[in-house]
């Protein structure tokens, strides 16, 4: 079988194959590489070019797999989380793949005749037509709409049976570790099926499978994974062995699937961020209303004390380990407090900063005179200084029982952020210190405590990336990358010109030099097609997506 051919102008295509492991970060993988137990991978690094891949800001899965979809960053498609910002209005709704502005990686490989399959990528929902196969990922409400052509379900379920999009972590709490990476495992075997199944089709151009089952386990299983958590050592060994088994078997469909796309083709293993150990929870939301920038329904009211009430009724049925037999993993009593901690308790007109619904980075909007619907703040001098003021308060934040600084840094949207939807991101933009996570809920008072016991990892800036193949020259040194150059990469990889609105950059120092040298790389004036954010989600879809989301701590 050839994996590449001749273009009409003469010049060697080549085909690709993608791997991507959702939060795989070198900090474990490479000492576990070092003790032999991910031979597989092992064998990429060895063979080709490896290094760290940076992800966006903030390092969320729908930011940054946006950008890599694109090739652009934030600022170009405006997205921050799962929920986008929408001037006029202080509800957020939940993203699908028809908010991304501009032609995907995808349809531009589409557009030029050669054939794709997507398997399980974020924010691909509604699967859109190509020419090709796509698998909707996380955001699909339901397997049997995330399929396109929508036939290809049918053909799916008949021939592997069940396929689950994600796994829930509230399902560790009942769970424990030893139920819960045996039933993650489950579902990446059914995953990994799933692309073998499709890969033996046909012999695809772009070929791309997706795990986002690493970052399921690792937001519920980091503290059985990293030994720089501090619960690490009072873990059981044959509980870190088992998790362990997890990533030996993922290595595994790393050989499998190598193996399968072929020795000729280009392979890109990569991350869209890292992780790391999280503790502590800090309200910030709750941090604005005690220094005056927030008004709430939730200050000296029954509604705060019912809140709290009810919160701590949840806690402590954790505490106690109750929960498998008095409280589903989705409860109504926290379907409840859900819904009373959301921005509705705040008051608008009393209220000059607040952050919308969103974990890992804090987002803080000013209430502004003409783009929120009862803003307080004109724009000016006095807004400038506003932020200024919030941004140095907040760096002077400091944890009450550890004595350690709890935000990292602060951004203006202007010093991160450059483009066309730039002004749909936030004006703050909230960088936890390490071991923190921030939170938008009210806790009447309480600014930082620890972490529910379900969620001991977090997301972290530096992913992965490892190239092997023709195209690629190996080498020893580590290259640093950006998510968003992995795009115009493929596109080089593929003989197609680049649209020159993408920000990446073709990864040269991975590339054979004599490639280089035979096909320079092209860049095109883009064609820009917008995609209208078309309501795709009907109410029965955004309560299961908005279930699925908060199950993984996405929404808090």
């Amino acid at each position: 079988m050839r994996n590449e051919r001749e273009s009409g102008k003469g010049r060697i295509e080549h085909k690709v194959g993608i791997i991507s492991l959702d939060g795989a970060t070198w900090d474990v993988l490479l000492p576990w590489i070092r003790e032999g137990h991910l031979p597989h991978l092992a064998k990429l690094l060895d063979e080709g070019v490896w290094g760290t891949l940076r992800s966006t800001i903030p390092p969320v899965t729908a930011p940054a797999w946006a950008s890599f979809q694109l090739g652009k960053s934030p600022g170009k498609h405006g997205l921050f989380h799962f929920t986008h910002y929408q001037p006029g209005s202080y509800d957020m709704v939940t993203i699908n793949a028809t908010h991304i502005p501009t032609p995907t990686l995808w349809q531009l490989v589409s557009q030029a005749g050669r054939r794709v399959c997507i398997i399980n990528v974020p924010v691909t929902y509604p699967p859109q037509p190509i020419n090709g196969y796509v698998v909707s990922g996380m955001l699909s409400p339901r397997p049997e709409v995330a399929f396109w052509p929508p036939e290809l379900w049918e053909e799916v379920k008949r021939e592997i049976g069940d396929y689950q999009i994600l796994g829930m972590i509230r399902r560790f709490d009942y769970l424990g570790i030893k139920g819960f990476v045996p039933m993650m495992m489950e579902i990446a075997k059914k995953r990994a099926q799933l692309a073998h199944f499709l890969l033996a089709k046909e012999d695809w151009d772009l070929f791309m499978i997706h795990f986002q089952d690493t970052d399921t386990l690792q937001h519920a299983a980091w503290a059985w994974i990293d030994p720089a958590h501090p619960d690490f050592a009072s873990k059981p060994a044959k509980e870190r062995e088992l998790v362990l088994d997890f990533y030996r078997l993922i290595d595994t469909f790393i050989g499998e699937l190598v193996d399968a796309l072929g020795a000729h083709r280009d392979v890109i293993v990569m991350s869209d961020h890292g992780f790391g150990p999280v503790l502590r929870r800090v309200y910030i939301n709750q941090w604005l209303q005690n220094e005056g920038y927030l008004t709430s329904h939730h200050q000296s009211s029954w509604k705060g004390r019912l809140i709290d009430w009810a919160e701590t009724v949840v806690r402590r049925v954790d505490v106690l380990k109750l929960r498998r037999r008095l409280i589903k993993p989705r409860s109504r009593m926290e379907d409840f407090v859900e819904r009373l901690t959301s921005t509705e308790l705040i008051i608008w007109p009393k209220t000059r900063a607040y952050a919308p619904a969103g974990p890992f980075y804090g987002r803080i909007y000013l209430n502004t005179v003409g783009r929120e619907p009862m803003g307080t703040v004109a724009r000016g001098p006095a807004w400038d200084a506003l932020r200024e003021e919030i941004r140095d308060k907040l760096l002077k934040w400091v944890d009450p029982e550890t004595g350690q600084q709890v935000i990292r840094q602060v951004w203006l949207r202007e010093e991160l952020y450059h483009g066309p939807r730039a002004e749909l991101l936030p004006d703050l933009v909230v960088v936890p210190a390490d071991g923190y996570q921030i939170a938008t809920n009210f806790r009447h008072g309480i600014l930082v405590e620890d972490m529910p016991r379900f969620l001991t990892g977090t997301h972290r800036l530096d992913g992965i990336v490892a190239l092997k193949g023709p195209a690629f020259a190996p080498r020893q040194e580590p290259i640093q990358a950006r998510i968003e150059d992995l795009a115009p990469t493929i596109l080089y990889l593929l003989g197609l010109s680049i649209p020159d609105d993408m920000d990446g950059e073709v990864l040269v120092d991975a590339l054979d030099p004599g490639l280089l040298a035979q096909r320079p790389i092209e860049r095109i004036a883009a064609d820009a097609i917008a995609a209208a954010g078309d309501e795709v989600f009907s109410e029965e879809d955004l309560k299961e997506i908005t279930t699925r989301l908060t199950d993984l701590g996405y929404l808090q």
